[in-house]
């Protein structure tokens, strides 16, 4: 049971997880490397989890790993020192920030739609985190990593393949394998750092203002100024977090749309109704209502955080269960997102399912793509905003179809992506 676990879990972590919730319901439990793990498959477990016991399941799975990949980070943090990371970082994302950094989303955004031209088959996964890295580089960084981009993006993938749930679950055993992406990887993760580290100097040298990495700098921990490594930490995290999860969340967006062109017709003519033919600003975004249903919905089918897990640091009751310490606990918000309890017909994309007048009982974790709790997403904020300023700015101009054949599969490795991409055709809405 636990090899063939665990090979599933390598081959298709979707299929296995979905397969352990059907044998054994809202709590599955096996053990690996001698270690029990818990998958829980019910919001109010969840919720126990994340919110009422945070404190006991504050440490992440494979937090030495993926400190490593991504440094010191908020991400990687826990207990005290998670804490004031956060504490630290809050005014970052504060709500006068965001909307500094609206017309820089839509300014690249722009660029692109201005770039397409009808009739042209693209790589909509690439376009979309050209996009995102484009965006996350001059809100964060003032800087264009136009150059690097690709680079950049290769070294990405490495480091996704490295984080994948099975190495978290396998803890310090993943890293005495003999795998032969131990290699590539730490090589990726030296080549993002270079970038961020040059971005960092060139920073100090020009003082620019206004951006995510002038607050890090100015800002201050128990100790006073952070160095040149806790800034890179930091901006590693919202970098690696900023701009590969909404690539992959418009992605699935443009490929919904396609296949429901009922919906990309309302979606485009509130598009039209609220902006008439100018720019969106930060301002439109309450008025964007069924826009925002339909990223909602995006979210619930395509959660680009699809899982994640914590181990216990002390014993913990969970509903009728009573979880030791050390366990592993794995939260899959796919499972409970697609979870036809919660959601009606989940395999249906329906909008409307979040239209202010649905009536709904809705558990409340039942829908987390986000988190909850102390770890909830920082850039929250900034994710909504990037995804609703940029659909609509794209959305103005063109239509963007699906190549006739083409199949989206799902590869479930850090985040929820297109395996084989997404090739689509853009075509101009105005003939």
């Amino acid at each position: 049971m636990p090899l063939r676990t665990l090979l599933n879990l390598y081959r298709n972590p979707l299929t296995a997880f979905q397969s352990l919730a059907r044998e054994y319901g809202d709590v599955a439990v096996f053990h690996i490397a001698g270690q029990p793990v818990y998958l829980l498959n019910h919001p109010d477990l969840v919720e126990a989890i994340l919110v009422a016991n945070s404190r006991l399941a504050s440490k992440r799975l494979g937090t030495r790993l993926m400190r490593r990949l991504m440094g010191g980070g908020l991400i990687t943090s826990y207990d005290e020192e998670h804490l004031q990371q956060r504490r630290m970082l809050h005014p970052v994302f504060h709500r006068r920030h965001l909307a500094d950094f609206s017309e820089t989303m839509v300014d690249c955004a722009r660029q692109v739609r201005d770039r397409w031209q009808d009739g042209e088959r693209v790589e909509i996964f690439e376009e979309m985190t050209s996009l995102t890295l484009a965006v996350v580089g001059r809100t964060l960084f003032s800087t264009d990593f136009e150059l690097e981009a690709e680079h950049i993006h290769q070294a990405v993938i490495v480091i996704q393949n490295r984080a994948h749930i099975a190495n978290f679950i396998l803890g310090e055993l993943a890293d005495k394998l003999p795998l032969p992406m131990a290699g590539r990887t730490r090589r990726a993760v030296e080549r993002l750092n270079a970038s961020i580290d040059r971005a960092i100097a060139g920073h100090r040298t020009q003082m620019e203002q206004g951006d995510l990495l002038s607050l890090l700098l100015a800002a201050e921990d128990d100790h006073g100024k952070l160095n040149d490594i806790q800034v890179r930490d930091q901006a590693m995290t919202i970098f690696l977090a900023g701009f590969e999860t909404m690539a992959v969340t418009l992605t699935w967006t443009w490929h919904l749309l396609a296949q429901h062109p009922d919906i990309e017709a309302r979606f485009q003519a509130e598009i039209d109704r609220v902006l008439m033919g100018r720019l969106p600003t930060a301002q439109d975004l309450p008025n964007l209502k069924y826009t925002r249903q339909v990223l909602t919905e995006v979210l619930r089918l395509y959660p680009p955080v699809w899982v994640h897990g914590r181990r216990l640091a002390a014993a913990c009751r969970v509903g009728d269960w009573e979880l030791p310490a050390g366990s592993f606990v794995i939260i899959n918000h796919w499972l409970l997102h697609h979870d036809p309890r919660f959601h009606t017909d989940p395999e249906r994309f329906d909008p409307d399912r979040w239209s202010e007048d649905a009536t709904t009982s809705l558990p409340r974790l039942a829908y987390a793509p986000f988190s909850a709790g102390p770890r909830q997403c920082i850039g929250e904020g900034y994710a909504w905003m990037e995804g609703l300023l940029v659909l609509a700015t794209l959305a103005q101009r063109w239509h963007i179809q699906s190549l006739p054949g083409h199949s989206a599969e799902m590869l479930p490795a850090f985040t929820l992506r297109p395996r084989n991409g997404m090739q689509m055709t853009i075509k101009r809405r105005d003939g």
